[in-house]
């Protein structure tokens, strides 16, 4: 944003805040971040600025000379060790996101300390990818310094150009074009949605492939070329891409549906067959905890809503099958889960699961009575939901 001052008073610095900025540098010597007052101020304040690129900004501001790169990955990995708990479990993840995101911060400067010392060292660029993917984590929280971040990811593009890394933040970079674009209400041309899509085409990281053309499409009116791009995402990307399970969870709540497989004890399992009750689908594996942590809840609403038509069916993305059987079989969880007995350890996504775009596990979906699979539960919400359904007929 930008802030019109008048001519003859924009250089006015009144006694009173000369007085204040004078006190507030008092003291900063021992702060962890260089100290000139405008900077400090800022990380006191929640406006973390990250570690300067150019050189001769680092000396202006105070920042030491880079120590050395053993001794930096040995802090980087000290953070990672921090950070690792609050990822794996969701029920920390809503109080502690403040936290992690300031840890973000914390390793992207890290990461550019280890590039000013000079190591070029094997874990460089997959430290340079955290780097992109933290400075994305942090964008939207960053406020003011968001065009230092921005410059981070040119100068990684701009370096690593040659390399994955380089080409994946020139990406980020792109869709923040597209985004101020957008949001300054102008149309984006059929050839350059074109181009957009070629370079999603052509994405090193397969993940975040197609949100480029997506956000580019965001708000467009002409129902008809959103359909056509959507076509072309389905067509062209990877079920694994973000863009293509946008698209893909965008059509297929409100439509019928059909699940189709075999057990854990080979009997086959056809949801068509249910027809008439209300099935909650279950997407879970033995290695993801908050899946096994919520499946004593799943079993309370089936024991107490089954007599009502409620069906619980699990997609079983998971290649130990014998560790299933035995854990489903110990705890009581009796009713059928779809497996499938080619999987692996690399390829452990059920194809169900992999062909409707699952992204996070555990994820519940309802199929109603019609069989059309109306909505994702919400876990908070989740016997309220069922009870709405099982009351729709009855």
């Amino acid at each position: 944003m930008t802030h019109l001052t008048h001519p003859h008073r924009s250089t006015i610095l009144t006694p009173i805040i000369a007085t204040l900025l004078v006190a507030a540098s008092v003291g900063l010597a021992d702060h962890r971040l260089p100290g000139d007052t405008r900077a400090a101020m800022i990380e006191r304040y929640g406006m973390i600025r990250p570690r300067p690129v150019e050189t001769d900004r680092r000396r202006a501001l105070g920042y030491p000379d880079p120590r050395p790169g053993d001794v930096i990955l040995r802090d980087i990995d000290e953070l990672a060790a921090r950070m690792q708990p609050i990822l794996e479990r969701d029920d920390v993840w809503d109080t502690r996101v403040g936290e992690y995101r300031h840890m973000q911060r914390e390793r992207i400067a890290l990461v550019s300390e280890l590039e000013e010392s000079g190591y070029d060292g094997a874990r460089l660029l997959p430290l340079l990818e955290t780097k992109v993917q933290d400075v994305r984590g942090v964008w939207d929280r960053a406020r003011r310094p968001v065009a230092a971040y921005s410059k981070i990811l040119d100068d990684i593009a701009e370096r690593y150009a040659d390399h994955d890394v380089g080409r994946v933040a020139a990406w980020y970079r792109m869709v923040e074009l597209v985004q101020i674009i957008r949001h300054a209400g102008l149309h984006i041309a059929e050839p350059d949605l074109e181009r957009l899509a070629a370079i999603d085409a052509a994405m090193p990281d397969r993940s975040v492939a197609g949100i480029l053309l997506l956000e580019a499409l965001h708000g467009e009116k002409d129902a008809t070329r959103v359909t056509r791009w959507h076509e072309w995402i389905l067509e062209n990307l990877d079920p694994s891409t973000r863009g293509y399970r946008i698209v893909m969870r965008r059509r297929m709540f409100g439509a019928p549906i059909r699940l189709q497989g075999e057990g854990l004890d080979g009997a086959p399992i056809d949801t068509a067959a249910w027809k008439g009750d209300v099935i909650l689908v279950d997407f879970w594996g033995t290695w993801c905890q908050p899946c096994i942590a919520a499946m004593p809840h799943l079993k309370e609403l089936y024991d107490r809503y089954a007599d009502r038509g409620l069906r619980i069916v699990g997609v079983l993305s998971d290649h130990e099958l014998e560790k299933a059987a035995r854990f489903t079989k110990e705890r009581g969880y009796s009713w059928p889960q779809l497996t499938d007995r080619t999987l692996d350890h690399e390829t452990w996504e059920h194809p169900i699961a992999r062909r409707h775009a699952i992204g996070a596990y555990p994820t519940l979906w309802i199929i109603d009575r019609h069989g059309v699979l109306r909505e994702e539960a919400d876990r908070d919400r989740l016997e309220e939901q069922l009870v709405g359904y099982l009351d729709e007929t009855e």
